[in-house]
């Protein structure tokens, strides 16, 4: 019996609920918190406009550095954070007369670069404040909406958005109430967008595993996107997209803050411009990673 007790002692006082083996996950960095990301996105659009021969196969490659920082946290359980977008690139290629090259950190040499540089303008260096929840949640976007009204939408063309905030909610991973068990899965649905589009996000969590004080979350999500009107380039277009996004989000278990994300992503979208008709698939990757983990 006496060996029983030293052993206890030993081992310190434990509970069911602080058992190594149940996590609770919660977003709560601390107040002056900085964080930077960079996130890198490859995406290759196939178009077959119909009733016509031809295949336009456009691929975009675009890198986008974040700067976050923690204005508040815990006040009535949100969390006050200031994003920034510092710098940008992009690379695409396919669609005809419309090639474009553009790189904050340098001035445009064409006229398509300077283009983008015209109407990412406003994207870069404005600070848009978010509310978050203890449960990673976005409440709200404070100048989000004004952003997009500067950029004329989304900033971006067609299913291929240049504006990070429209899916700043997929960068943070939402968190269940309850206590959590390898292997345990939960389910949460929000609304993100794609160049002013709202679309919808039904993303299942599961959490694979927990090592040196980082969890590995796998994600599973469905996209929809219903028929909507809207603007690009000067041109009337509708729009609707279905698709499939999968991958892997690492989070601080200390904190809830994303690490790093891995998504591959498959859509399947169908516009309509001057009765025209133009069906496309996308494949895309991207990957996230704080700079300062």
């Amino acid at each position: 019996m006496e060996l029983l007790f030293t052993v206890l002692i030993m081992l310190g006082p434990w509970s069911l609920e602080s058992s190594p083996d149940k996590y609770t996950l919660r977003f709560q960095p601390k107040t002056g918190e900085q964080v930077a990301w960079m996130i890198d996105m490859d995406m290759d659009m196939v178009m077959k406009p119909a009733g016509m021969d031809m295949t336009m196969d456009i691929d975009m490659d675009m890198g986008i550095g974040m700067h976050l920082e923690v204005l508040e946290s815990g006040e009535n359980d949100l969390v006050r954070m200031g994003t920034t977008v510092d710098s940008m690139r992009m690379d695409m290629s396919g669609m005809p007369g419309m090639d474009v090259q553009f790189n904050s950190n340098a001035s445009a040499s064409d006229a398509a670069g300077q283009a983008m540089q015209e109407s990412l303008g406003p994207l870069l260096g404005t600070t848009i404040v978010s509310q978050v929840d203890a449960f990673g949640e976005v409440q709200s976007m404070e100048g989000y909406e004004e952003l997009l009204e500067q950029m004329g939408g989304g900033g971006g063309m067609g299913g291929m958005s240049s504006n990070p905030f429209e899916n700043f909610q997929s960068y943070l991973a939402v968190y269940p109430k309850n206590k959590l068990k390898i292997g345990d899965s939960w389910e949460h649905s929000t609304l993100v967008s794609s160049n002013g589009a709202p679309m919808e996000m039904a993303n299942t969590y599961t959490l694979q595993s927990v090592e040196n004080g980082q969890a590995n979350i796998g994600v599973v999500s469905t996209v929809r996107m219903d028929e909507v009107e809207m603007e690009q380039s000067g041109m009337a277009m509708s729009m609707s997209m279905t698709g499939t996004q999968s991958g892997i989000m690492v989070v601080r278990v200390s904190d809830g803050m994303t690490l790093s994300a891995d998504m591959e992503q498959n859509f399947v979208m169908d516009m309509e411009t001057m009765g025209m008709s133009m069906p496309a698939t996308i494949k895309g990757h991207y990957t996230l990673l704080s700079i300062n983990r």
